[in-house]
């Protein structure tokens, strides 16, 4: 490593031989897999917990449910959402929106995606640093 001047600041210059540039390759290429995994991972507990939150009356929302993970636009996304041709758009709108529509059974809740995202958010970030701490 060589430190050289760069403007009023400094520039850092790694250079290294092929075994060096090789190691850090794999490291971005586990980091990356454990990043995806954990992601993966969080994403399943916000769906999980959605599925208790969501309006069940005649299960139709509920099963409308899906969860998929893949790369999109050069990143990793995983991707949760609610509402197929199974179940009436009309309905699932006033669901969805008005928090008090039709919910006479707790825990239900017309905001059930976000509330479920903002429950399972609370230390989602420390989780997946501890889960990558052990990534070599």
């Amino acid at each position: 490593m060589a430190k050289t001047s760069f403007g009023s600041g400094y520039k850092l210059v790694i250079t290294g031989d092929e075994l060096v540039q090789k190691r850090l390759m794999e490291l971005h290429a586990a980091m990356s897999v454990g990043f995806n995994a954990a992601l993966r991972e969080e994403g399943q507990k916000i769906y999980d917990l959605s599925q208790v939150y969501v309006p069940f009356d005649t299960g139709a929302l509920q099963r409308s449910g899906k969860i998929a993970d893949g790369r999109e636009e050069g990143s990793y996304v995983v991707a949760i959402g609610y509402g197929d041709e199974s179940v009436n758009q009309k309905s699932l709108a006033q669901t969805r929106e008005y928090a008090r529509y039709q919910h006479e059974t707790n825990p239900t809740e017309g905001k059930y995606l976000e509330r479920a995202l903002d429950d399972i958010s609370r230390g989602m970030v420390e989780r997946m640093a501890q889960k990558l701490k052990g990534v070599q």
